[in-house]
């Protein structure tokens, strides 16, 4: 059962949650003000009932996300504006053009204690509008009891650290600090270059809700340098960072890769993540004609290819398994190689054809959602594909297709050369373009492009430098390092080190200055 209001014009609203015996009814709403302007300012978690929604065929109303600006503007999945008024529990939205009267009032959030600060809407075309929001001291509460923090005491650091992962209410705010920032930042980055001796240090961790807050001290120990065995660096003919436009490829300054859009769709955007360093690309969801993508001169063309391999970070936004992560793809002859997110890896050149985990056998979840995930392909002419998240190769796969006149169910069955001989010709590649679809939501980091398929210990290798701060422009070829020329003076605030860190001392050595990878003699 749910408490019935009345808004500034009469027409009934719903509350969010049940009834709980609340005491606040229509003429405390109409005569006293619950909260002010700024205790109702915050991140909302809101539900749009669209009219005449069809129950019996279990239609469903996606929860979406709001920031009520103290200003009384509207951001996140809606825009526009907001307002209360003096003296009474009312509120007026407007949402994407849509104006909602409503009122706004406290609840308890079944099935638990939790006390929210909800506002219900009746707008003027017909849907209505429920937001809330957990009250500061609750929601604080709330994230403590629910999430794990991802540190512990005494714990040994051997990999970059999610510190920022946290899964907390909207309106709860986590910092740290790290006492040792050369070897273990304050985002979690790991860098054990040149350590010889293990490290210890001292995490701190607050975390807030207005004026509540929770702090806690954490003693790790950051393992000294090891290098994996396995080789990471040799062959690679293109690595780009998306750190900043234009991207260039760190191994021929001659190519340069551009974001793009079909039909009007958003083209992909530059986005910060705790996580990663610098930037990452944010590819946008886009139906076939309508996609977001990334197109880049494909480095290995004209290669004498045995192998390659293309490896990027991944996070997945949605569940969409059809479209493309990344593709080879020549509109011209017709001829595509793709991976999409349900680790689904496709070759059609118009009469040979194999699908390797296609949805429609099987949906996989070896590249999780909402989770960064180190995505490496190897193909090569004798041992066909190989598909790995996080360095762990994916063995269970479904495999149809079709190859020299015959229906084949075996990977071993293929002819790798049509599809070596199609990559070593093709003109692009394309990050979002390129498979039967369209462009999936996805982030996307550090892609790097060999022209030999990777051995399993290289891959493994290659995820464990993956997971420190590693330079991977520095492979034979590397040609991102530029020679110093004329800087002039300059404050040393001005010059970096490869993990972005301010230099006081400027030595011998490779730094970014204005943004670019110097060499300083």
């Amino acid at each position: 059962m749910h408490q019935l209001f009345l808004n500034r014009s009469g027409w009934p609203v719903a509350a969010p949650f049940e009834f709980h015996g609340e005491t606040t009814g229509d003429r405390q709403i109409a005569s006293s003000q619950l909260f002010d302007s700024k205790e109702v300012a915050g991140r909302y978690h809101v539900l749009v009932h669209p009219y005449g929604q069809d129950h019996a065929a279990y239609e469903e109303a996606a929860p979406a996300e709001i920031l009520l600006r103290e200003d009384g503007k509207v951001e996140g999945a809606y825009s526009g504006t907001w307002k209360i008024y003096d003296g009474n529990s009312y509120i007026t939205l407007n949402l994407n053009g849509t104006v909602y009267e409503g009122v706004v009032t406290e609840q308890q959030m079944e099935p638990t204690t939790i006390k929210a600060i909800c506002f219900t809407a009746c707008g003027d075309n017909g849907t209505n509008v429920w937001g809330y929001r957990m009250k500061d001291e609750y929601a604080l509460a709330y994230t403590l009891n629910t999430t794990a923090i991802p540190v512990k005491d005494n714990q040994y650091i051997s990999r970059n650290i999610d510190l920022y992962g946290l899964e907390k209410e909207i309106n709860v705010n986590a910092k740290w600090e790290s006492d040792t920032p050369d070897v273990v930042s304050h985002t979690g980055r790991y860098n054990p270059a040149g350590l010889t001796e293990d490290v210890p240090v001292q995490l701190s961790c607050e975390l807030s809700c207005a004026a509540y807050f929770w702090t806690d001290t954490f003693h790790v120990t950051a393992r000294k340098e090891s290098l994996p065995d396995g080789n990471w660096l040799g062959g690679i003919k293109a690595y780009y960072d998306f750190d900043q436009e234009p991207f260039v490829n760190a191994y021929d300054y001659t190519q340069t890769a551009r974001r793009l859009s079909q039909g009007g769709n958003d083209i992909p955007s530059l986005e910060k993540d705790s996580l990663r360093n610098g930037n990452i690309l944010h590819q946008y969801f886009g139906a076939s004609g309508y996609c977001s993508y990334t197109q880049m001169p494909n480095p290995l063309r004209n290669e004498r290819l045995e192998g390659m391999t293309v490896s990027l970070w991944v996070k997945r936004t949605d569940d969409i398994p059809w479209d493309a992560i990344w593709s080879f793809y020549n509109p011209a002859a017709n001829t595509r190689l793709y991976l999409t997110g349900n680790s689904y890896v496709g070759f059609n050149n118009g009469t040979d054809w194999f699908d390797i985990n296609h949805p429609g056998s099987i949906i996989s979840e070896r590249i999780p959602i909402g989770k960064w995930s180190l995505v490496t392909l190897t193909v090569s002419r004798t041992e066909g594909c190989c598909i790995y998240v996080n360095g762990s190769k994916i063995r269970d796969v479904e495999y149809v297709g079709y190859c020299n006149g015959s229906d084949i169910t075996d990977a071993k069955d293929f002819d790798y050369n049509k599809v070596m001989d199609f990559i070593q010709s093709c003109p692009n590649f394309y990050l979002g373009y390129g498979s039967f679809w369209g462009s999936v939501d996805v982030r996307m980091d550090d892609l790097i492009l060999y022209n030999r398929a990777l051995e399993a210990t290289d891959v493994r290798a290659l995820n464990t430098m993956s997971n420190r701060v590693t330079d991977f422009s520095t492979g034979e070829g590397g040609s991102s390092v530029e020679p110093i020329r004329h800087h002039g003076n300059r404050t040393m605030k001005s010059v970096y080190d490869l993990s972005g860190r301010p230099v006081k001392e400027v030595k011998k050595g490779i730094y970014i200055i204005e943004g670019r990878k110097v060499i300083y003699p």
